[in-house]
């Protein structure tokens, strides 16, 4: 098995996109070849930036693992000076040892994480 993934918000909005990128590593998670996550904080933002229904996530979720916000999660991320998604999907990536994948690569720079960029121009 391969090294896990964090999907940002950035991410997971790539994902609905259907950014080749992020599709591969939906699919390796599919197949089973990679833990794929998501911070629950992640898919509600996500959903509230990219208008996304509830419906929608159906489809999409079935190989990966949406992180709760408990009470460990919570209290890791409240003296974090980044907006909570953020913060959250730093964490979880900590934790799981993971690649955190992103659009916004200058979000974790302050962080030691392994960040794959979803931009175009890296």
């Amino acid at each position: 098995m391969n090294r896990p993934f964090v999907l940002d918000s950035s991410a997971v909005v790539a994902l609905f996109d259907a950014n080749p990128r992020v599709m591969t590593i939906w699919r390796w998670a599919n197949l089973g070849e990679n833990v794929v996550a998501i911070p629950a904080t992640v898919l509600v933002h996500a959903s509230q930036v990219a208008d996304i229904a509830p419906s929608a996530w159906e489809a999409i979720l079935y190989p990966l693992t949406v992180m709760p916000l408990d009470s460990a999660s919570a209290l890791g991320v409240l003296e974090s000076p980044e907006r909570l998604d953020i913060a959250h999907t730093a964490w979880e990536a900590d934790l799981m040892r993971a690649t955190v994948v992103t659009r916004h690569p200058a979000s974790y720079r302050l962080r030691k994480l392994p960040v794959l960029s979803l931009r175009p121009d890296q």
